[in-house]
């Protein structure tokens, strides 16, 4: 925030190592004012300063967002970790129920919750939705820390329900709380 020049430096010269060796990364600046002033770059009608030099490798920002329960970025997400394992692709007519318990899982510590449920030996070894369902119980009681496994069969579809509708609540607070503090800055 001091050196822009000896910053814009470190930037290529960090580029030109990516360039070189090929290597696939991504950097990501989170929580600083600078952090805001870049993400917000050709965007703010010079209220912050548009004109300043950026490199060439400066993308436009993913905002990272809790996937909502029960819509397509949910199935997908989940379809790609059931993928990863070796299983057809889950339907929400005939899962709903394991759709709704992986949510509760994913709340925990979200997508590294569900690496951690998915991506270990014993589900790569599971044959069938059923033989799945056994080994997440498995790995969320040994990697995740949630008092209640949401994949034990004492946990009924309305607790399921009563939980995704207080997340679901919970997260359209946050969204309208962000876009009108968002509106607010730029007034």
């Amino acid at each position: 925030s001091y050196d822009g020049i000896e910053f814009q430096h470190f930037i290529k010269y960090l580029c030109s190592l990516i360039d070189n060796n090929k290597i696939k990364c991504s950097i990501v600046f989170t929580g600083t004012p600078v952090a805001k002033r870049l993400m917000s770059f050709g965007e703010t009608n010079q209220k912050f300063n548009d004109s300043e030099q950026m490199s060439r490798r400066m993308i436009r920002p993913i905002e990272f967002k809790r996937i909502k329960p029960r819509t397509k970025h949910w199935v997908d997400c989940v379809n790609w970790f059931v993928n990863q394992i070796g299983l057809p692709a889950l339907t929400v007519d005939e899962n709903k129920y394991l759709f709704d318990r992986i949510y509760v899982a994913y709340n925990e510590k979200s997508l590294s919750s569900l690496r951690d449920l998915f991506l270990q030996p014993n589900c790569k070894n599971a044959a069938s939705t059923e033989e799945l369902i056994p080994c997440l119980k498995r790995n969320y009681d040994f990697f995740c820390k949630g008092q209640v496994n949401p994949f034990d069969k004492e946990i009924t579809q309305a607790h399921l329900d009563e939980y995704i509708r207080g997340i679901t609540r919970i997260i359209n607070a946050v969204e309208r709380n962000h876009h009108e503090q968002l509106m607010a800055e730029f007034e």
